[in-house]
C-alpha cells in the first residue's frame, strides 16, 4: 500500500473533519440563536445551496480533473470551459434557488437574497477545485473547505453569545465565508490563463458532455438526502426535521472517512496508467477504510446516547435510535461513495447510475411509508436499506469490472494493519525525539 495516497487520504480526513465539526457547531449556534421557523429557513437554504453548488455545474469539475490528470486538455482550456460553466450554471442555480426559496412571505428580502446569493461563490469553489483534483492538489480543497467554514463560525458564535444574531446576519456571515473560500481557490490556482487562448465553445461542450456523465450518479446520491429530508419535514414535523437534519450533520463528521478517500482515490485515479499495482494501491485504500469506518460505527452506536447529548444537546436525544440505525448502514454507504468514485476516476462515470437511479424512488416509497408510522427511525431504517442494497449492487459491478473478488475489496489484510500501525509509530518516534532534541 501506498503511503503517499492514504496520506492524502488522511490529511483531506482530518480537514473534512474539522470542516464537518465546525460546521456542525455553527448549525448549533444558529438554532440557538433563531427561533424554530427561521432555523427551518436557515437549514432549508443551506441545503438547496449545497446541492446546487454540488451538482449544478453539471460535472464540469470532474471533467475538468479527468482532462488535466489524462492531459487532454491545457490548463488554460480547462480554465476557460470552467468560467463558462460558472456563469451559465450561475443563472440556472439562481433561477431553482430563487423558485425554492422566495415564496417564504414571512422572511425578509434580504435574508432570501442572501441565502440564493450564496449559491454563486459555492459553485464557483466547486467547478474550479476540479482543477487542483486534476493536478492531484488535495489538500487545497481542504483549505477552501475550512475557510468557507470557519469564518462564518467566528463572525456568528460572538453575535450570538451576546444576543444579537439574527437570521439575515448568519446568512451573511455563510455568504460571506463562502466568497473568502472563493477568492483564496482563485488565488491559489493564478487564475488569469483564460483570457490568454482564444474562446473555445467547442471546447466547452466536449468537458461539458463529459462532466454530465460524471455528475448524474452524484445528483442521484446527493438527491437521496434532500429528499429523506425534505419527507420528514412534510410527514412529521418541524421539531423531527430539525434533529434528523442534527444527527445526519454528526453521522457526516465520520462519513467524511468515504469522502476524503474517494476524492483522493478520484484524484489518484485520473493520474494513472491502468497498471495493476494502482489498482492494488486503490483496493489498500479501501479495505482499510472499510475496517476503520466499521470500527467508528460500532463505537458511536454503542455511544450514541451521550455523544448525542454532549454534541447537539438534549433536545436531540429523540434522535437517538435513529443515529444508531444510521450508522448501521453508514459502512454501506461509505464502500458505495468510494467504489462509485473510483469507478469514474477510471473513465466509468456512469457505472453507478443503475444502482443509484432505483434508490432514489425506492427510498422516497419506503420513506412515506415508514415515517408516519415509525417516525425518525422510520426515515433512518429507509436509508439504511437502500445504502445496504447499493453496496451490494456497486461491488459487483466493481469486482465484474476489475476482475476482483469481494474479498478483495471489503477484507483488510493483517499485513496491512501492522504496516500502517508501524509507519505510525516510527512518524511519532521521530516527532518525539525532534522534541527531544530541540
Amino acid at each position: 500500500m501506498r503511503l503517499k495516497p492514504l496520506g492524502q487520504a488522511a490529511l483531506l480526513f482530518s480537514s473534512r473533519l474539522l470542516v464537518r465539526f465546525t460546521a456542525l457547531l455553527t448549525l448549533l449556534v444558529v438554532a440557538r440563536a433563531l427561533d424554530s421557523h427561521e432555523f427551518g429557513f436557515y437549514a432549508y437554504s443551506a441545503l438547496v445551496a449545497l446541492f446546487l453548488s454540488s451538482v449544478g455545474h453539471l460535472g464540469m469539475r470532474q471533467a475538468g480533473a479527468r482532462s488535466l490528470g489524462q492531459k487532454a486538455a491545457s490548463r488554460a482550456q480547462v480554465e476557460q470551459a470552467s468560467l463558462i460553466s460558472w456563469l451559465l450554471s450561475s443563472l440556472a442555480s439562481v433561477a431553482v434557488a430563487t423558485l425554492l426559496l422566495w415564496h417564504y412571505g414571512d422572511i425578509s428580502t434580504v435574508s432570501k437574497a442572501l441565502a440564493i446569493g450564496t449559491t454563486l461563490p459555492m459553485l464557483f469553489v466547486n467547478i474550479y477545485q476540479g482543477m487542483n483534483l486534476g493536478e492531484g492538489k488535495v489538500e487545497q480543497l481542504a483549505w477552501a473547505d475550512l475557510i468557507g467554514r470557519i469564518i462564518p463560525l467566528a463572525l456568528i458564535a460572538p453575535m450570538a453569545l451576546l444576543g444579537d444574531a439574527t437570521l439575515e446576519f448568519a446568512l451573511g456571515a455563510t455568504l460571506g465565508g463562502q466568497v473568502a473560500a472563493a477568492l483564496y481557490v482563485g488565488w491559489t490556482l493564478r487564475l488569469g490563463a483564460a483570457g490568454r487562448v482564444p474562446l473555445e465553445l467547442g471546447g466547452f461542450w466536449r468537458l461539458q458532455r463529459t462532466g454530465m456523465s460524471y455528475i448524474l450518479p452524484y445528483s442521484l446520491y446527493m438527491g437521496n438526502g434532500l429528499l429523506v429530508a425534505h419527507l420528514v419535514n412534510t410527514l412529521s414535523s418541524l421539531a423531527d426535521a430539525g434533529r434528523y437534519f442534527g444527527v445526519s450533520k454528526l453521522c457526516e463528521i465520520f462519513s467524511e472517512i468515504a469522502v476524503a478517500v474517494g476524492t483522493t482515490l478520484f484524484s489518484q485515479g485520473v493520474r494513472e496508467s491502468g497498471r495493476a499495482e494502482d489498482l492494488a494501491s486503490a483496493l489498500g485504500m479501501i479495505r482499510f477504510s472499510v475496517f476503520l469506518f466499521i470500527c467508528i460505527s460500532v463505537v458511536l452506536a454503542v455511544g450514541a446516547e451521550p455523544v448525542v447529548h454532549l454534541m447537539l444537546g438534549s433536545d436531540f436525544l429523540p434522535a437517538v435510535d435513529a443515529l444508531r440505525i444510521l450508522m448501521i448502514g453508514a459502512p454501506f454507504g461509505a464502500l458505495l461513495r468510494m467504489l462509485q468514485m473510483y469507478l469514474a476516476s477510471q473513465g466509468q462515470p456512469l457505472a453507478g447510475t443503475a444502482v443509484l437511479g432505483p434508490s432514489i424512488v425506492v427510498q422516497g416509497l419506503l420513506c412515506w411509508l415508514l415515517i408516519p408510522e415509525y417516525g425518525l427511525m422510520g426515515a433512518a431504517a429507509a436509508t439504511v436499506v437502500v445504502q445496504a442494497a447499493g453496496a451490494v449492487g456497486i461491488l459487483i459491478l466493481f469486482c465484474k469490472r476489475f476482475k476482483a473478488s469481494p474479498i478483495d475489496v471489503l477484507l483488510v489484510r493483517p499485513r496491512e494493519l501492522w504496516s500502517i500501525v508501524r509507519n505510525l509509530s516510527l512518524k511519532i518516534l521521530r516527532r518525539q525525539r525532534k522534541l527531544h532534541v530541540a
